[in-house]
């Protein structure tokens, strides 16, 4: 058996950990295995998922706290000991520089860089060290779509694979279903119900879906928000919805059934400052579900079936967007749903099939 060593930052249901999951489930696990390297344990993850499909989980702290002689040391320990590896995995963007640099100390044959953003937050210094990095050691680049691609690699060859999903789980084939859902979920039902996927970090904007909430309740639009995730500013954001009187707005923390609650939806929010090719709009997409998205989302994860718009980060226009989405609930035919995943490559048999060549 061979196995390949993922390193991302921890297995919170985000869009990257979504997507490695998403294939590890897929393959056939006798023949190839999944193992984690991560800085950060979290609640309500994927952890014990791994364990159960045989993986192991190691920790490493970030080289914020140990330095990055120590953190190349320690990550080059972590693949020597437990290794053999056929393969090094990194979703680090930036940072991943460091883990191939590691890797090639370590001797490992296939490091893969994949890209997951269309901008960085890191230091300009640390940003062109992990640049210059990857470009050196890394013998395979991989990302999620054209713009993430050429924001870590500039001018150098790279794979795109697209985030793919389990379609099927996605699928609402009738208003019944979407109604026996709206039940199990608590939802209101006559109520107008737009749901947000994302952890909650700055780049998210939640405070902007908080700023937009106020208004349309002070305009008596009925409505429920659904905020999906956790995150370093979860506290922060339900504290300034209490303050803000928005009962409106639901917290539900990391779950495992985010596919329920797109299908329930009538609309789903994305107003993030910048992305890479977000899984989550594949999968609203999937779900039917008409998509409002700040323009710092890429344009390539447009199903182009009308059910994705770009708008500018200005509240009132996204008030004005959100109430005209109320009055007029326009669904899509399935059949054109499920024509436009497999020729955009979304669906997750694809992708994964795309991944074990990279590996094998």
């Amino acid at each position: 058996m061979k196995r390949v060593l993922q390193v991302l930052g921890s297995l919170q249901r985000g869009g990257a950990e979504t997507m490695v999951m998403n294939v590890y489930r897929q393959m056939n696990r006798s023949d190839l295995q999944f193992d984690f390297l991560l800085k950060e344990k979290v609640n309500d993850g994927y952890e014990q998922e791994v364990k159960a499909l045989g993986g192991h989980i190691f920790y490493v702290e970030s080289p914020k706290k140990t330095g990055v002689k120590n953190y190349i040391k320690n990550v080059k320990a972590v693949i020597e000991q437990n290794g053999p590896y056929c393969a090094v995995h990194s979703h680090m963007n930036v940072m991943s520089g460091l883990i191939m640099f590691s890797a090639w100390l370590s001797g490992i044959n296939l490091r893969i860089s994949h890209s997951h953003s269309t901008r960085f937050t890191n230091s300009f210094p640390t940003i062109i060290l992990g640049k210059t990095l990857i470009k050196i050691f890394a013998n395979k680049k991989v990302a999620c779509g054209q713009k993430a691609g050429k924001a870590l690699f500039g001018q150098s060859k790279f794979s795109v694979i697209p985030n793919g999903i389990d379609t099927a789980k996605y699928y609402v084939y009738d208003e019944n279903t979407r109604s026996i859902l709206r039940r199990k979920l608590n939802m209101k039902l006559d109520a107008f119900q737009i749901c947000h996927v994302g952890r909650f970090v700055d780049v998210k904007n939640h405070k902007f879906i908080l700023e937009v909430a106020r208004e349309l309740k002070n305009d008596n639009v009925n409505f429920q928000v659904h905020l999906l995730g956790d995150g370093e500013l979860f506290d922060e954001i339900h504290q300034m919805a209490n303050e803000m009187n928005l009962e409106e707005v639901c917290f539900h923390g990391s779950v495992e059934n985010v596919n329920e609650y797109l299908k329930a939806s009538d609309l789903f929010i994305l107003p993030s400052k910048y992305e890479g090719l977000p899984v989550t709009l594949v999968e609203a997409q999937s779900a039917g579900v008409k998509c409002l998205v700040s323009n710092g989302v890429p344009t390539e994860a447009d199903f182009n079936l009308g059910l994705m718009e770009a708008l500018p980060l200005e509240k009132d226009i996204w008030v004005t967007r959100i109430k005209q989405c109320v009055s007029n609930k326009k669904r899509i035919a399935q059949s054109d749903i499920e024509s436009a995943i497999r020729n955009r490559g979304y669906d997750i048999r694809d992708s994964a099939n795309k991944m074990l060549e990279v590996y094998l």
